[in-house]
């Protein structure tokens, strides 16, 4: 839970900081200089190719593709 709650945290950080202006990656390394805070990078959700449901997207899709 931790971990998708900082990756939602750095999303709307880095949304944020493109709309005021200022420099996400720079704000963020000055952050994670405090041995309290660890801001994840922003990406796209939180998961990876480790997780189990990711290789059902490929299969689904790749059905879909030869039933068209």
């Amino acid at each position: 839970m931790y971990r998708d709650v900082n990756i939602a945290l750095a999303n709307q950080l880095a949304d944020l900081s493109s709309k005021l202006g200022f420099d996400y990656w720079e704000a963020r390394q000055a952050a994670n200089s405090q041995p309290f805070c660890h801001l994840h990078y922003p990406r796209t959700g939180v998961g990876g190719f480790c997780i189990p449901v990711y290789p059902r997207f490929v299969i689904e899709s790749g059905e879909k593709l030869v039933n068209l």
